[in-house]
């Protein structure tokens, strides 16, 4: 009887047993739910730290799910468990709307001093360091390691372009227009009259484009505005970059057509400098006798193309591809590389000298002028579907990928004496790989529009590590290393331009 007793007993306990720990499990799920509440549900910060980051991930999924393996764990199914397996999952179990990508992180590392000049070595993407430097109007960011994956380091970087960016323009005026950083790491500024003042309010633009938050469009229109005068300007070939760069973007994303209107006057005014005789738009103004074409003013034909499909002149058509199929004959070497200036004579239209001015020497390939030319000829090619352009596009940029370093980040010159202790230029390596992803897309060739695919990502990877991103650093732009023009002395700084280009291939990407 005794021993009946403890049986009876001993399955009582168990069953008791069993309800409590149901009870409790079912209870410590309840508190979950009601913590995520009480610090925010919509965000389900599951500590109460204030941060939205991976280890609120793994609070829910142990807590409430049970201990689950990677791949359970991995809803996405991309090898990782990452923040976008925790929106998915905290979709589905709290009906939440997935936050955006400023939304879910760790802070963002700030530091004084500039890094080591880069190295021949590729660089990974670091982890990054919490501090408490993070704009207010900007969440933090996420961590991001060095095998991240590529849609992992599209939106760290978009991140900090949006913490970055938050910052300097609230210390930075509208009138003002970031040029290069100085030693301080603040950005130097010039006027809306120089050939780099569309680039900021570009990459505004991009930031909107990504985000929606109508504080990026607001910003942008703010420092646009003051570059509206220069559509007038017929002493620069520079105004299809300040424009392009600012109204142009904005067309492309408002479809407004006040901007679709300074363009079409921007379009006009660049027409003006263009010569019959010599078949290209003269770059420099200098002397009489003298007619200068830069390789730079590839880019600024799209301005001319853009402005014959919308409204302008049917004759900036073929002004664009007289001045292209120049630029191919003259500037561009049998073995793809480029000069950088060509002067011709301006009553005879012939050549009379092939030299350069930012580059090592008038026979070596100015690495950011080669980049101009990639972006150049594909723009070129899309605008016309003319081969010739299409294969000049290919030439300059197998030049390029097969001189690249082994951390795909050019010195400024392919040919610079003292390499590997030569100035890198980031900016050339940011244009790159924007035109490359541009002639990828319109590649007939499979092999080569993997080829160009391929080096474009190789440079973003470069771009985005430890070696060139100014995270950790006393800088306000987004890439460093950046070389304006090495035979001045400006060299190893930020450069606005290099930032605008870096963010429209992570857009391309």
């Amino acid at each position: 009887m005794i021993s009946i007793y403890r049986k009876y007993n001993l399955v009582i306990i168990l069953i008791l047993f069993t309800v409590v720990f149901v009870g409790v499990s079912s209870y410590r799920a309840y508190s979950i739910r009601v913590k995520a509440a009480t610090c925010a549900a919509e965000q389900a910060d599951a500590d109460c730290d204030g941060n939205i980051d991976i280890t609120d991930f793994e609070i829910f999924r142990k807590e409430y799910l049970g201990e689950l393996t990677t791949i359970s764990a991995d809803f996405d199914r991309d090898g990782a468990i990452t923040i976008a397996d925790f929106e998915l999952w905290r979709r589905a179990y709290f009906d939440a709307a997935v936050p955006s990508v400023t939304s879910v992180a760790t802070p963002i590392a700030t530091a004084t001093g500039v890094p080591a000049s880069p190295t021949q070595q590729a660089t990974q993407i670091p982890t990054q360091k919490p501090t408490n430097t993070v704009a207010p109007t900007a969440s933090p960011i996420p961590t991001v390691v060095g095998d991240a994956t590529l849609q992992q380091i599209i939106d760290h970087n978009y991140s900090f372009a949006v913490a970055q960016l938050s910052k300097t323009i609230t210390v930075v005026k509208s009138t003002a227009y970031p040029d290069i950083t100085n030693s301080t790491g603040a950005w130097n500024t010039s006027g809306s009259s120089s050939w780099t003042s569309g680039f900021f309010p570009g990459t505004l633009w991009l930031l909107y484009e990504k985000t929606q938050d109508p504080k990026w469009k607001t910003a942008a229109q703010s420092w646009q505005a003051g570059i509206e005068s220069q559509k007038n300007n017929t002493s620069t070939h520079d105004v299809g970059f300040m424009l392009m760069s600012s109204f142009g973007q904005g067309a492309r994303l408002t479809n407004d057509p006040a901007y679709k209107q300074v363009l079409l006057t921007g379009a006009k005014s660049l027409s003006t400098r263009y010569s019959s005789v010599v078949g290209c738009i003269r770059s420099w103004d200098s002397s009489a006798s003298e007619y200068k074409v830069i390789i730079d003013n590839m880019m600024n034909l799209e301005l001319l193309f853009w402005a014959a499909k919308n409204g302008g002149d049917p004759a900036f058509y073929t002004i664009a591809l007289s001045h292209a199929l120049k630029t191919s004959e003259n500037h561009v070497r049998p073995d793809g590389s480029t000069y950088h200036l060509v002067t011709y004579d301006p009553a005879s239209g012939g050549v009379k000298s092939k030299t350069t001015v930012q580059g090592y020497s008038n026979t070596s390939a100015w690495s950011r002028g080669q980049a101009w030319a990639i972006y150049g000829f594909a723009i070129a090619y899309r605008e016309t579907r003319d081969s010739r352009m299409l294969d000049t596009a290919r030439k300059v940029a197998d030049y390029y990928v097969s001189h690249l370093p082994a951390d795909n980040v050019p010195y400024w010159d392919f040919q610079a004496p003292n390499i590997p202790n030569e100035p890198r230029d980031s900016s050339s390596a940011a244009i790159a790989a924007s035109g490359l992803l541009e002639l990828h897309s319109l590649e007939t060739d499979a092999a080569k529009k993997q080829q160009y695919y391929n080096a474009a990502v190789a440079i973003i990877r470069s771009l985005s590590g430890a070696g060139y991103s100014v995270e950790g650093t006393k800088y306000s732009s987004l890439l460093l290393h950046g070389t304006q023009n090495k035979n001045k002395g400006n060299y190893d700084t930020g450069i606005v331009y290099g930032d605008y280009y870096f963010l429209q291939a992570l857009r391309k990407l």
